[in-house]
């Protein structure tokens, strides 16, 4: 009996010996995953619509697997944008750009490829689209909830930086009815507006371009209601000649309702 608890006791020992010498995955190399390695997840989410990201959105991708992090330009994003790839975690690779361009339409492509610490290689390219906000007016002032006087100028704030250069008045900025010099005698509803657009400050005292003050020419007439519009298609500063940035303009026409003092 001895001799055989002894036998039992020491077969239980090569057995832990045993299965001790195997060692944790981590020893023993690297964990062999089942087909190749998969994008787990995207961010910002794109399925099953394009992103709206602001002009500092990272993006995010993670992987099935833990991958060889080497160095290398992994994003191929069209039109181009300057950033930095580099990977955060054993599965996750980012992109960190120097700024979206506003008002841009981004078709981003992860290609195939891409190696796992398994010896694996992705097989499909990953591809997705991004999008930054088109030009967008987000408030008049003054509140016409008064009268305004006669000369008043209008401040426009946009949610991007505007082109001034690219501001026509009675084109794509309008007034109904006109203040021509005659307007008094002659009422005009062609919607040209006789106006200087100048831009806004900010409180350093510097340009602000994403404010346009519109500063009348001809006073308006007393006792009148005007209807201010500004037309949709206004590009912003990001439309630059010859480039694929800043495509997309204001979507709807944007209309203003304000009355002058008697």
């Amino acid at each position: 009996m001895i001799y055989k608890r002894f036998i039992s006791i020491g077969l239980i020992a090569v057995i832990i010996l045993i299965l001790g010498g195997c060692g944790s995955p981590d020893d023993s190399g690297p964990i062999l995953y089942p087909g190749a390695p998969k994008v787990l997840s995207i961010v910002p989410e794109t399925s099953p619509k394009t992103a709206l990201i602001l002009p500092d959105q990272v993006i995010t991708i993670r992987f099935d697997r833990p991958m060889k992090q080497t160095v290398g330009d992994y994003f191929k994003i069209t039109p181009s944008v300057s950033g930095k790839t580099q990977w955060v975690s054993r599965n996750t690779l980012q992109f960190i750009p120097e700024a979206w361009p506003m008002a841009t339409s981004f078709q981003i492509e992860l290609p195939a490829g891409i190696i796992s610490r398994d010896g694996k290689a992705t097989e499909e390219a990953t591809s997705f689209q991004l999008e930054t906000p088109e030009p967008r007016v987000v408030k008049v002032r003054p509140v016409p909830d008064k009268p305004l006087s006669i000369d008043a100028a209008l401040t426009v704030y946009f949610n991007q930086p505007m082109d001034l250069g690219a501001i026509q008045p009675g084109n794509n900025v309008q007034l109904f009815p006109s203040n021509d010099l005659d307007s008094r005698q002659r009422i005009r509803k062609d919607g040209f507006y006789n106006v200087e657009a100048v831009y806004g400050k900010n409180e350093a005292g510097e340009d602000d371009y994403s404010v346009l003050v519109l500063k009348p020419t001809f006073p308006y007439q007393k006792d009148r209601s005007y209807r201010l519009v500004v037309k949709k298609g206004l590009k912003g500063v990001a439309a630059l000649p010859g480039k694929e940035y800043g495509m997309k303009g204001l979507e709807n026409d944007f209309e203003w309702k304000f009355k002058t003092e008697k």
